[in-house]
């Protein structure tokens, strides 16, 4: 199976470009009641992912793959609402029933009502991992079609710069590490067997090593049969059906094969598993080095003491197969008599490094959703987290001391907001910045960014509350900022100034909003 076919340079545009936003933290988190899709976008085939809300801690309960979109669907996209309409009646064909009730509900024929968002269908939240632009571009034209949010998801959703993000990481790759880490724990090594063949790895820390790339097990076979003339083309599924009878039936397969097929075949997964092998090897090797780091900084047996988002230490050494030839992988690892004569196994008396026991084999097909979910879930329980500090008291030191030696204002947290202003990412993305809004005692507003908050709730925890008497003769002052603009009413920034043009009356409270300037 190869790309899915494109119209020539000639022809008209299938999908006229429509913006799709990356995603954005917290814009971009889905409603906790609601459960949102994924989208896998290969270079061959879409995976699809139904998502439960947060209370089900936002794991896949529907997989479902299907084809790349026809392009054709989208050749005469005119932008009405006959046009809309069709392409939802489209989007249903590519949803399981589970997905068609929430989206549609009870409703069997799309009408326009059906597909105009509503307090009790609110738009549908979707993710996207893609290693496809055109394909992208089409997943999120037909998505228009109902009440959706659709958002790219980026490298930086999944991984840190501090745990060892970089730029030329594919978001696939990453995806399917976080997967693996939050599933089985770290230190983590995935392989990832579709068009190209893929190896990504971390270590205990959630820190990533690095990785390779290749051709797939069907790039290989299609590269024989498309290139010579004698060989055959073998497909995914006959090599799939063969090592499935070695498995099972005690077939192996033979080094010195006699058939042309079976020579081809074992020669590629001969090579596959040396090759992997080898990268097991290697990333057991770089587990017990982080494994000894740990020791030698923290002391013997102590638990991680770095942050890794995960409180999973991944002991038993599971590596994990995902992709759609990952089962071929996998089944390859399920026995020891894949090959006769058994070279695999003699191999492995021969060499002490190399014991196919310290690392056992897992299957996840559809691991990167594990991943998506990770990434949501993570941001849910931030927001909630952060809404807790509403109605919180602070304290925060302003300029100057008054004759009282009160030099704090003590407020409250009213609300958490977005930034009124915006600044653009390397993305080209507008990046807003969350900020609690504090409305102090005597009545003036501040925001304060999240990494402010902790010292403000420290300072008040430090102080308490004023005591009586303390709020007479205090000096008029302006709160310090920290960086941020203080939200001021007209009679403070009066005062300010009048402070600034001739001495200040030596004992006068802070204006509050509702006062009038003297």
């Amino acid at each position: 199976m190869g790309k899915s076919p494109t119209l020539s340079s000639s022809s008209a545009p299938l999908v006229q470009p429509i913006p799709i936003n990356r995603t954005s933290w917290p814009d971009s988190t889905p409603d906790e009641t609601q459960p949102f899709v994924s989208i896998i976008c290969g270079n061959s085939t879409l995976t699809w992912a139904f998502h439960n809300t947060l209370e089900e801690k936002c794991c896949p309960t529907v997989y479902w793959r299907t084809a790349h979109l026809n392009p054709q669907l989208f050749k005469r996209d005119d932008g009405s609402a006959k046009n809309k309409t069709g392409l939802a009646v489209e989007f249903r064909k590519h949803i399981p029933p589970i997905v068609d009730t929430h989206v549609f509900g009870a409703q069997t024929t799309v009408t326009v009502q059906s597909i105009t968002p509503t307090t009790k269908h609110p738009p549908l939240a979707v993710y996207i991992v893609s290693s496809c632009s055109d394909e992208t571009q089409r997943i999120a034209k037909l998505f228009s079609s109902i009440p959706s949010r659709v958002y790219l998801m980026k490298g930086e959703d999944f991984f840190s710069v501090a745990e060892g993000l970089q730029d030329n990481y594919g978001v696939d790759r990453l995806a399917g590490l976080r997967g693996a880490g939050d599933m089985y724990g770290f230190p983590a090594l995935v392989f990832d067997c579709g068009t190209a063949m893929t190896y990504t790895c971390a270590d205990m820390h959630g820190r990533i090593v690095g990785g390779g790339i290749a051709p797939g097990l069907r790039s290989q076979f299609r590269s024989l049969g498309d290139h010579t003339d004698a060989l055959p083309l073998i497909s995914p599924d006959d090599v799939k059906a063969r090592v499935k009878d070695a498995v099972e039936n005690d077939k192996p397969l033979p080094v010195f094969a006699k058939e042309t097929k079976e020579a081809m075949m074992v020669s590629v997964l001969h090579g596959l598993i040396t090759k992997t092998q080898t990268i097991i090897d290697c990333w057991l090797h770089v587990a017990t080095l982080s494994e000894k780091e740990n020791e030698r900084v923290n002391g013997k047996n102590s638990a991680l003491k770095e942050s890794n988002s995960s409180d999973k230490l991944n002991t038993p050494r599971y590596f994990v197969c995902t992709g759609g030839d990952s089962e071929i992988l996998h089944d390859l690892y399920k026995t020891d008599t894949i090959f006769s004569p058994n070279l695999k196994q003699d191999t492995l008396k021969n060499d002490s490094k190399s014991k196919l026991s310290d690392a056992i084999v897992q299957h996840e097909k559809y691991l990167l959703h594990y991943g998506i979910a990770f990434v949501i879930r993570r941001q849910l329980v931030a927001r909630i987290e952060a809404v807790k500090f509403i109605g919180k008291r602070v304290a925060k030191l302003f300029e100057g001391q008054g004759e009282d030696g009160d030099d704090v204002f003590r407020g409250r947290i009213i609300s958490l907001h977005k930034s009124d202003k915006n600044d653009e990412g390397d993305d080209g993305q507008n990046k807003y910045e969350e900020l609690y809004k504090i409305k102090y005692d005597d009545g003036d507003i501040e925001d304060v960014s999240k990494d402010e908050l902790p010292a403000l709730l420290a300072l008040y925890e430090q102080v308490g509350e004023k005591k009586p008497g303390n709020d007479k003769g205090k000096k008029m002052t302006t709160k310090r900022s920290y960086g941020k603009k203080s939200e001021q009413s007209p009679a403070a920034i009066n005062s300010n100034k009048r402070k600034s043009n001739k001495a200040a009356p030596p004992a006068r409270k802070l204006a509050s909003p509702t006062r009038k300037a003297a």
